[in-house]
């Protein structure tokens, strides 16, 4: 996950999407007039560049001029669209309360952000790349969207993230709130809060948080648990947390068939690498894991071993590679082995690559078998720490040059 030093808002909430170059028919579209006939107070909001990273970050005013480098500080109208290359992201305030972060190969445009008193209304076009968008404070009625070529994202809630890139499934990481997102299929599909009655119970939380804790239907002991514990419950497939759903997706489209009328379990591995107490928007934590055969998985700016098909023992995806803090200065990465786990020890190493200090956890969701299709989690595997000790659970600390050093070790009974 990472944070740079400069962006001062996340790439995580939660909604990503694929990257980099020319605008896409949607991107195409240049924003609408500011507002409707007879909407005589409504006005474009302008958009500020608030941070950036590499030297690959381009911006263009409007579609028939030229691409420029981007400068913390630029004013832009709607219609200015914004890509990255590799190694590189921009993020930009629209408005006062709306901030939206485009990670490395993605192309994004401001196809339209209106302000009418006490309503904004906002879309933002995604040919391909990751983009998180943050929607800060309360007290104004937002209707805004994140628009790519295969889906289409209402968010009413403080933040998501998409990533929709070809030839992957295009994935949205649930942000904190009530999300609506219309794919190319025109169904409409809704991720978010489902307990909507629990406020009175958590109202010394913040708005996000409560949003957060609303949307996870947790089976266990509440009262057994830690204030860490529960943050990480909070968003553990397979406890009703938004955070990782896109694994769903992913599961789905790995379906394996069977012959026979009972469908096969597979040996899954995932790892779950959360932080918190890091600083909004900045804190930068990411995840290496060498496997048993000696691959690498994850590594500094997001430069990812990507998995080859057919590839014995190392059918391995991260996510969330250079994924920066939320505004609450939270942020996660997963490791998945969907299937064929290698057996042995996984080194894990967990670094601040912005050198904040943050409180890390690493969680093992608790074994369980599962058809195709289901639920992700582990199973049927045996995962214990340096002991032999049965983990599900490892905490420790990061900051600038002390790294969280760990070890699982991964057996099929």
């Amino acid at each position: 996950m990472k944070c740079m030093r400069r962006i001062v808002r996340p790439i995580v909430c939660s909604i990503m999407i694929g990257l980099m170059i020319a605008p896409a028919p949607v991107l195409a579209q240049e924003a609408d007039a500011p507002g409707q006939p007879g909407d005589a107070a409504a006005q474009n909001m302008q958009v500020i560049v608030t941070a950036t990273r590499g030297k690959l970050a381009q911006i263009r005013k409007t579609q028939d001029q030229p691409w420029q480098s981007v400068r913390v500080g630029m004013a832009l109208e709607p219609g200015a669209e914004f890509r990255t290359g590799p190694g590189a992201a921009v993020q930009f305030r629209i408005g006062d309360d709306q901030l939206v972060t485009l990670d490395r190969l993605g192309t994004v445009k401001v196809l339209e952000a209106v302000r009418d008193g006490q309503k904004a209304r906002t879309n933002v076009g995604m040919k391909y790349g990751r983009t998180r968008y943050d929607i800060q404070t309360s007290g104004v009625d937002h209707e805004s969207k994140l628009t790519s070529p295969t889906t289409t994202l209402a968010i009413r809630g403080t933040g998501a993230t998409v990533r929709d890139e070809p030839g992957y499934v295009t994935e949205v990481f649930g942000g904190d709130g009530d999300l609506r997102m219309l794919n190319q299929f025109n169904e409409m599909i809704r991720i978010g809060t489902r307990n909507r009655n629990a406020g009175a119970t958590i109202a010394d939380r913040s708005t996000a948080r409560r949003a957060r804790v609303e949307s996870v239907s947790d089976p266990g002991k509440r009262a057994a648990r830690t204030k860490t514990e529960t943050t990480v419950v909070e968003d553990i497939p397979g406890q009703g947390g938004d955070d990782l759903r896109e694994f769903l997706a992913l599961r789905q489209s790995r379906r394996e068939e069977s012959s026979i009328g009972v469908a096969p379990t597979i040996a899954s591995l995932v790892l779950l690498m959360g932080f918190f107490g890091g600083n909004a928007g900045f804190t930068n934590v990411d995840m290496i894991i060498t496997d048993p055969n000696g691959h690498v998985l994850g590594g500094k700016d997001g430069n990812v071993e990507i998995p080859i098909p057919g590839q014995p023992n190392f059918p391995a995806e991260i996510d969330g590679v250079d994924m920066v803090a939320d505004a609450m200065g939270e942020g996660m990465e997963t490791a998945v082995w969907p299937t064929d786990v290698p057996e042995g020890r996984f080194d894990i190493h967990i670094e601040s690559r912005t050198g904040d200090t943050a409180i890390v956890t690493l969680a093992v969701p608790l074994a369980c078998t599962t058809p195709p299709g289901g639920i992700f989690c582990n199973g049927p595997l045996n995962v214990t720490d340096a002991k032999g000790t049965p983990v599900t659970i490892i905490q420790g600390t990061v900051a600038g040059g002390i790294p969280l050093v760990t070890e699982i070790n991964v057996a099929k009974p």
